[in-house]
């Protein structure tokens, strides 16, 4: 039989142990914000953050809880990844030849990614610019920002020289993507994969997969303008809302895979004329505006103006 002093020590551990995580819990969550200003930022940061300045990022940031960036603030990607990680994207007959989806290029270009929510509102005076560090920039010079909190907002802000533009995780069923300039990004310039979130009244070009890519949810596409890309907007699942966006120059205006389920309504789409020559080239791989990987289906024609 244990002696009445190992019980007691056994019933100590049993109670100590989730107090002390609960506190340590309740001490991490209660720390104030730490405000970052014109410096160089990597890797994990436990803490909320609040950017301004000018903030290069040297390689993979992880932010674990939110990230606030004050208007005017420039975030320049420098074209590496002291972090040295990053995941392959598996081909998927469109992309197989792309040097970009390869692991090569996930370990040596960062990317921003807040496990929290984003709150990235610049104003018209003063925009939020997210670019490359580039002398020259070039298409994906880094690859994406990524927000992972419902209740994210960017607006106003300038996003150029990605893979992936403005790409969220999670639901983001409260999150709203307005007034922005997406441009000169290799694949998607907005990547919403499933997500629900509202991209309103946005300028999107020169985007080398598609300028808005849809793979489940239910997000609501409208008012935005679309130009000089590859294709539109690709409704690969689920069933968003597109109405009242202009689509002109593209190869493809907006696709929808079998099984997807788009509402449609007043969308404005003038294809690229059939000498053009627009292409996306990271090296010596490129994406040409009129190779198509699908036609406009006659739902697209039917449902559109």
């Amino acid at each position: 039989m244990k002696s009445k002093k190992a019980l007691g020590r056994k019933l100590y551990l049993l109670l100590a142990v989730p107090f002390v995580t609960l506190s340590a819990a309740f001490i991490f969550f209660s720390l104030p914000s730490a405000h970052v200003s014109s410096q160089s930022v990597s890797g994990i940061q436990f803490r909320s953050q609040v950017w301004s300045g000018e903030i290069i990022i040297t390689g993979d940031v992880t932010i674990i809880r939110d990230l606030t960036i004050l208007p005017g603030t420039v975030i320049k990607f420098k074209v590496q990844d002291d972090q040295g990680k990053g995941l392959e994207v598996a081909p998927d007959g469109f992309n197989d030849d792309d040097p970009t989806r390869l692991i090569s290029y996930a370990q040596s270009h960062a990317s921003l990614d807040i496990n929290g929510k984003l709150l990235a509102q610049g104003t018209p005076e003063q925009p939020i610019v997210f670019t490359s560090a580039a002398a020259q920039p070039a298409l994906a010079d880094w690859e994406a920002v990524s927000p992972g909190g419902g209740g994210s907002i960017i607006e106003h802000a300038v996003i150029e020289y990605s893979r992936n533009g403005i790409s969220p995780a999670g639901s983001h069923l409260n999150s709203v993507f307005r007034n922005n300039v997406v441009r000169h990004t290799m694949w998607g310039c907005f990547s919403l994969g499933a997500s629900s979130p509202q991209v309103i009244s946005n300028e999107v070009y020169d985007c080398g997969h598609e300028a808005i890519d849809v793979n489940g949810g239910s997000p609501l596409v409208e008012g935005n303008t679309i130009h000089d890309s590859h294709t539109g907007i690709v409704v690969l699942k689920g069933s968003p809302q597109i109405r009242n966006n202009v689509i002109r120059s593209f190869g493809d205006g907006i696709h929808v895979e079998p099984g997807a389920n788009p509402q449609l309504a007043d969308n404005r789409i003038e294809p690229a004329p059939p000498n053009s020559t627009s292409e996306w080239r990271y090296g010596s791989f490129a994406y040409r505006a009129l190779d198509a990987p699908a036609q406009q289906t006659q739902q697209d024609a039917g449902s559109n103006k």
